[in-house]
């Protein structure tokens, strides 16, 4: 037996999605460590069953554990997925993470970003065209670009002013007198092309609207279908296996400090055993940028930029373990989220949130971090309810703190939206 003390700054954690709850995908490769922060766990927990047998003598009865779970808690950096992932429509590294802790992963491609042909027209143009979609669209938010036809006629001779508004950080955006040709690229913005073909002739005031949307990997809350994990974290040689694992994600940034996703995870111990420290392949995560003004484009709240200090988002899923004859698993049961929010207070002349308070109407909270594709972590949510409202004092600055509630629309799951783009 060594005599070498088990460091606990040694520890490794290995994830996997899986294909069927609580069934092993199969060995883990190096690729499938998990670059974290401030990992902790409980290897074996449950609720302790005493005996209650009686006695002759006083004495503490036996007890046995049931409903055995363990847990684990550890923070990520959210960063972008990288331009060769983002390009190659690849999900972040900690992608599978948030699927574990209850919410859906869309990536969208950059071939995708392009709106289907033909185009929205607007107010009945005369003219008509289809179109290909040719180089994708480079932007970091979407954008809604519309074509004004200013010189009449076909393929050749038709001019238009291409414009979309400006939106978060970015200017509004204009191009004149680009001339559609059957078979040629044209331009829209950020990069985006499509090669058009005309029908019927155009006349001057014709207008049309495509839709660009940016590439990357999207994640929103579900209500059924969740999926599940099986990881491994090790403490020198102990390793400890969970599988059937599920949980919440608290969302946190700020300034000063990383974009940070806490992980909290429950699921079903498998097999306890000691292992040499496994290799670890930490390639798909990127480095992360500080949340600053440098770094952080656009912070808003109710479409008013705000200077932020810090936001919390408890995504508050309900996990639970469900322990039956015939079943034992890791249940999500319900979804509550809530957090606070800290910015320099505003003047109530300009806006006044104590207003919101008052009535209970909803505000949109939106932040992007980072300034490049293959950077970006963007956090929208739509219907921010603020439940509570005060000042405090930071160095002499007087500064809002605020309890918010993120409610779903009628659609449902769409409380929130990170977007790793």
């Amino acid at each position: 037996m060594s005599d070498d003390e088990i460091s606990m700054n040694t520890a490794v954690l290995f994830n996997q999605l899986e294909a069927t709850y609580g069934v092993s995908p199969g060995a883990m490769t190096a690729s499938q460590a998990v670059k974290v922060k401030s990992l902790t766990a409980v290897p074996l927990t449950g609720n302790r069953v005493e005996r209650d047998v009686v006695t002759p003598y006083y004495g503490a009865n036996p007890g046995k554990l049931t409903a055995k779970r363990g847990t684990m808690q550890f923070t990520v950096e959210a960063t972008g997925a990288g331009e060769t992932a983002l390009d190659a429509g690849t999900a972040p590294a900690f992608g599978r993470l948030l699927r574990q802790a209850g919410t859906s992963e869309t990536v969208r491609a950059p071939a995708a970003t392009i709106a289907a042909s033909p185009p929205t027209g607007v107010g009945g143009p005369t003219g008509t065209f289809t179109y290909a979609a040719g180089d994708p669209y480079e932007g970091i938010v979407d954008r809604l670009v519309t074509l004004l036809c200013t010189t009449g006629g076909g393929s050749g001779t038709a001019e238009f002013t291409v414009s979309a508004p400006a939106i978060a950080h970015l200017a509004a955006y204009e191009a004149t007198e680009q001339v559609m040709t059957d078979a040629t690229d044209f331009d829209l913005v950020h990069g985006a092309t499509i090669t058009p073909t005309v029908g019927t002739a155009f006349e001057v005031g014709d207008s049309y609207t495509i839709q660009l949307s940016a590439p990357g990997a999207y994640y929103a809350p579900v209500s059924q279908t969740f999926e599940s994990g099986e990881s491994f974290f090790q403490y020198g040689p102990n390793r400890h296996r969970f599988a059937g694992q599920r949980g919440n994600v608290t969302i946190n940034a700020a300034a000063d400090g990383y974009f940070d996703l806490q992980f909290d995870f429950m699921g079903l111990p498998r097999a306890r055993s000691s292992e040499a420290i496994p290799a670890v392949d930490f390639i798909a995560f990127q480095d992360p940028l500080i949340v600053d003004d440098d770094n952080s484009p656009y912070v808003a709240l109710g479409g008013v930029e705000i200077n932020l200090r810090s936001f919390s988002l408890n995504v508050g899923q309900n996990t639970v373990m469900r322990s039956l004859v015939g079943q034992k698993k890791v249940r999500t049961s319900g979804r509550s989220a809530s957090g606070t929010i800290v910015f320099e207070a505003l003047d109530l002349d300009d806006v006044d949130f104590f207003d919101n308070l008052d009535d209970g109407s909803t505000l949109a909270f939106e932040l992007i971090h980072g300034l490049l594709r293959g950077e970006i972590v963007h956090l929208t949510c739509p219907l921010l309810e603020i439940t509570g409202l005060q000042y405090q004092d930071e160095e002499g600055v007087a500064m809002f703190s605020a309890n918010v509630t993120a409610l779903p629309s009628d659609a449902g799951n769409d409380e929130l939206t990170l977007a790793i783009k």
